[in-house]
């Protein structure tokens, strides 16, 4: 690992305590988890040289748009497995987590770092991300259960072991509300939820109108916030699954882009 790249993270990490409190007020890691966090953000801009696994280069935009980023899930995660357990975090049963077109590995990994019972799905299309993220994740010594998956949203909605089965899934940045609800609803099991993450929404959701009702589920809340230091603006969409996707969805990709469900 570079160590020159490490250094840079850690103090890019220090310098942004005040802005963590202040997004995350309580928030608490061991140190083992800090160097995970750092040690797999410094194998992933070490890596992206050549693999371009994101557009994000700079130690302190890394650190900011990435992990903390990912971290500011955790509320929503904890307040699931709390409903859903009877217990703050997810010893108690297996709470299922799933990453969709998770790319780089965000916000995944971070998330799990912090919450290492969840049982971890990261779903992306490409072969090249998934080799990286095992390679790293075994690396880092992150705990188990987690999965790499290699595969296309639209053809995991219609497998067995996934449809209906998940109890929190996300996405960052992979589409657009309308076509991003066919592609996550029929992953979440009745009672479940799924959570867009966005930066701009109000267009989309126009956009996206009855789809999560003819896809089982319903928007629940949304949620708004501003990262500090790049003043960024952060939306969670959260929709509720209230009933199983009706067996037609979801359907093809060609379909799904061609006419989105509104």
């Amino acid at each position: 690992m570079n160590k020159e790249l490490f250094d840079a993270l850690n103090a890019a990490y220090r310098g942004a305590q005040a802005d963590l409190a202040q997004v995350l007020p309580g928030f608490s890691m061991t140190s083992l988890q800090e160097d995970q966090a750092l040690d797999f953000l410094a194998l992933m801009l070490e890596q992206n040289q050549t693999l371009n696994l994101s557009a994000i280069r700079d130690p302190e935009e890394a650190i900011y748009l990435h992990l903390i980023d990912s971290w500011t899930l955790l509320p929503l995660i904890d307040r699931e497995v709390q409903a859903t357990s009877g217990v703050p975090t997810p010893e108690a049963r297996s709470f299922t987590f799933l990453d969709l077109g998770t790319g780089a590995g965000f916000p995944g990994v971070p998330v799990k770092i912090l919450r290492p019972d969840l049982d971890l799905y990261l779903v992306d299309a490409l072969a090249k991300r998934l080799k990286f993220l095992d390679r790293s994740l075994e690396e880092i010594g992150l705990s188990q259960p987690w999965q790499c998956v290699h595969a296309r949203a639209e053809d995991l909605g219609r497998q067995g072991d996934f449809r209906d089965r998940l109890d929190f899934v996300t996405a960052r940045a992979l589409a657009n509300l309308p076509i991003l609800l066919e592609y996550a609803l029929p992953l979440v099991k009745p009672g479940g939820v799924f959570v867009a993450m966005k930066a701009k929404y109000q267009d989309e959701l126009a956009q996206a109108g009855q789809a999560a009702q003819k896809l089982g589920a319903d928007l629940e809340d949304i949620r708004t916030f501003t990262l500090p230091r790049f003043q960024a603006d952060r939306s969670f969409l959260i929709y509720r699954k209230l009933q199983a996707t009706a067996r037609k969805y979801p359907r093809s990709n060609a379909q799904i882009k061609k006419n989105p469900l509104s």
